[in-house]
């Protein structure tokens, strides 16, 4: 595992509580875009919804309005709201999404229930009984019934079709 922990690529944004929540009357719509920036940078950070480097730092406040590209008096008021209503913590200055695994995919969360769900697989073959030749069978091979490598002979042997579960 990388030092700093897995970058995400992408993070959940719930379309109701966005268009609809209380972060409509609690944010100016700057201060909106703002709160989606600090979401997405807690993920590239990769350390459970902390804003800080590999080493669990704080990133000072200038580089964070920098690297969002917004000016740092718009970054202060989106962090004392955010502060106010307990959308993020601060620890030691940095910056901590409270509440960071509902911004975050259910994958782990089902993870254990995939691998007995997962449905079988049954693939169709054509074999030779002469020679075992064996083709899977497919849009392309499904009309073939001669062995080709018994034909390349002289001889026409017959396909036989068999069955193998996964």
């Amino acid at each position: 595992m990388p030092r700093g922990g897995w970058k995400r690529t992408w993070v959940k944004l719930f379309i109701g509580g966005w268009l609809h929540g209380s972060i409509r009357w609690q944010l100016e719509p700057a201060e909106r875009g703002t709160w989606a920036d600090l979401i997405a940078m807690a993920g590239e950070c990769g350390m459970k919804g902390r804003i800080c480097d590999n080493d669990g730092r704080a990133f000072p406040i200038q580089f964070i309005a920098n690297q969002l590209n917004i000016p740092l008096e718009l970054l202060g008021s989106t962090i004392a709201k955010c502060k106010a209503e307990r959308r993020i913590e601060d620890d030691d200055g940095v910056i901590i999404i409270s509440n960071w695994s509902a911004y975050q995919s259910e994958y782990e969360r089902q993870k254990k229930y995939r691998g007995s769900k997962e449905e079988k697989v049954i693939k169709r073959f054509k074999e030779c009984p002469e020679c075992h030749y064996l083709i899977e069978v497919t849009r392309v091979t499904e009309r073939m019934e001669i062995c080709p490598q018994c034909n390349k002979k002289g001889k026409e042997v017959v396909l036989v079709m068999q069955e193998e579960n996964r």
